[in-house]
């Protein structure tokens, strides 16, 4: 099923899926530009990721049925922090072909924060934590990476900060030890192991089997034989050879933990325990990167890393289908939004209204000042802070076609757990609130793809330190464009009382509107001091920059 989370709601021409091919021990071919997984199923030759799901859960639904004595029909479902509205509605569509009613999707580490917590007994009405207290929970799966920050009060769960890489798991590090073996075998024996579907399967059982035996030991044996039948050797793989290989790995774990910390500023002291599940958390240098980078906590791992997240889901499932039941607690989860969402009505500038990791439902409002009789708002999501179609998503556009000259108006962004975002507009005209039509943007359908936001994550860390030099450049050409705007604006409308004094004025608006066409790249400092001239002439004529 790793696999098949790597497939589903993914398109045939996803970068993600060409590079898996590879590993992968089944075939891969496109219909209608979207993937299929060539199998034997009746008389069908292939068929979509969901429909795997789908037959996943109808043989669970059996095997719970043969053993409860008891047929099931509604459930709780588990999915990696990363799924977006799509995936997760192929999840629900899986489960509804196989007969089951989905109570809700949860969050595979949030679900499992849930079983640590209940297993501790921590949410009785005796055992309420005193004060909040803040859980790592560092997932590592067959397929994916999860680091998410849980802050847990008073029986509640709220995800405060979420980091994921969609292509960091068990099946990367059997890649990389697959690359290996095949690169050994190649130079010794002069055989290929990935150009034969039945070898490639063969191998990647003997490294899952390899990787497992070097959790607990130092070295493991690998027999050639079982994969290439000419060839009667032995290839020994120590845990240093394999540490050595997935050295990338352990930094891109490393970096992460320390990103979702930082987005929350917060820092390695600030966590009570560290929580790991997933197979991988097992991996020997994995656990010795935390005990570095948390020196004095504790790594927990005292549920079951392959069953915490079922056993919590289970939990979630009692306690919806019997709100009742004092012995299974409340619980509230709550998601975060993965980019900051902003606008841009003047300029060159990213006005953020809504912060990466803010959490779900949320509605934030923010005042901007415009001098254009038709200003539009566009809405974006992204991190840099300088707006370019190359680093941020454009989400959709809200004009105004009330404002007639200088304004200040209010604008305000309601995302809602459904994924439905809606912007809103409103100023004040001769003591009148004017409100404009809200814009509903079906955010689910226009947001970024899980490999676009990592990239834009990445690269709002690389060109943090440019883009803040280029902010700033910014900000002083915007304000002094919108000084001059406002004081042509002010003197247009001006009394008669001040017309010896505005033909002056008028005379410096168009000299500065002249510099600044011939000097579009001018410096900060070379931008405020004309701004200060600007500033200086509209409080002599009692005017003022809003």
């Amino acid at each position: 099923m790793g696999d098949m989370k790597r497939l589903i709601g993914k398109d045939w021409g996803d970068q993600n899926v060409e590079n898996n091919m590879k590993y992968w021990t089944f075939k891969v071919t496109d219909n209608e530009n979207l993937p299929v997984v060539n199998v034997q199923h009746g008389d069908q030759p292939s068929i979509f990721p969901e429909k795997v799901s789908t037959e996943v859960l109808k043989k669970m639904k059996e095997t719970v049925a043969r053993v409860a004595s008891k047929e099931i029909t509604k459930v709780v479902i588990t999915v990696p922090a990363y799924f977006n509205q799509l995936q997760r509605q192929a999840t629900k569509d899986a489960a509804h072909v196989a007969g089951l009613e989905v109570l809700e999707l949860i969050t595979e580490p949030a679900a499992a924060a849930y079983a640590y917590g209940f297993g501790r007994q921590k949410f009785t009405d005796d055992n309420l934590l005193v004060k909040p207290s803040y859980h790592l929970i560092l997932d590592l799966g067959g397929g994916t990476f999860d680091v998410v920050i849980v802050k847990v009060n008073a029986g509640q769960f709220k995800v405060v900060s979420i980091g994921r890489d969609t292509h960091l798991g068990g099946r990367d590090f059997d890649n990389l030890l697959m690359d290996y073996c095949t690169k050994e075998i190649h130079e010794k024996y002069k055989e290929e192991c990935f150009n034969n579907l039945q070898k490639r399967q063969k191998l990647l059982a003997e490294v899952i089997k390899a990787k497992e035996n070097l959790s607990t030991a130092d070295s493991t044996e690998i027999f050639l034989g079982s994969i290439v039948n000419d060839i009667d050797a032995k290839l020994v793989i120590t845990r240093e050879t394999f540490d050595k290989i997935s050295s990338e790995l352990y930094k891109k774990i490393k970096d992460l933990t320390k990103q979702v910390l930082s987005d929350v500023f917060m820092v390695p002291n600030d966590i009570h325990e560290v929580l790991l599940i997933g197979g991988s958390s097992r991996i020997p240098a994995v656990r010795a990167l935390l005990v570095k980078m948390f020196p004095v906590k504790f790594l927990n791992d005292t549920s079951h890393v392959d069953e915490a997240v079922a056993y919590g889901a289970a939990l979630r499932a009692a306690q919806l289908s019997t709100p009742t039941n004092k012995e299974v607690p409340n619980i509230t989860l709550i998601e975060a939004t993965q980019l900051s969402l902003s606008v841009n009505v003047s300029g060159n500038r990213a006005h953020v209204i809504i912060k990466r990791n803010q959490r779900v439902p949320v509605s934030n409002t923010i005042t901007l000042y415009t001098t254009k009789e038709h200003p539009t708002i566009n809405v974006y999501e992204g991190e840099r802070p300088i707006i370019n179609l190359n680093h941020h998503n454009l989400l959709g556009s809200l004009e105004i076609d009330r404002i007639v000259g200088s304004q200040k108006f209010d604008i305000t962004l309601e995302l809602e757990r459904s994924g439905i975002l809606t912007v809103k507009a409103q100023y004040q005209d001769k003591d009148k609130n004017i409100k404009i039509e809200p814009k509903k943007i079906d955010y689910n359908q226009k947001k970024a793809d899980d490999q676009r936001i990592e990239q834009m994550l990445h690269e709002e860390k690389m060109f943090r330190e440019e883009d803040t030099v280029e902010y700033e450049l910014q900000t002083s050409k915007t304000d002094l464009q919108f000084s001059i705007e406002q004081l042509e604006y002010k003197l247009k409308h001006k009394k008669k009382s001040l017309f010896s004094r505005s033909k002056k004025s008028k005379q410096i608006c168009e000299d500065t509107k002249k510099w600044l066409n011939e000097n579009p790249m001018a410096t900060c400092e070379m931008f405020n001091q004309h701004y200060e001239k600007i500033d200086t002439l509209l409080k002599k004529l009692k005017f003022k920059i809003k």
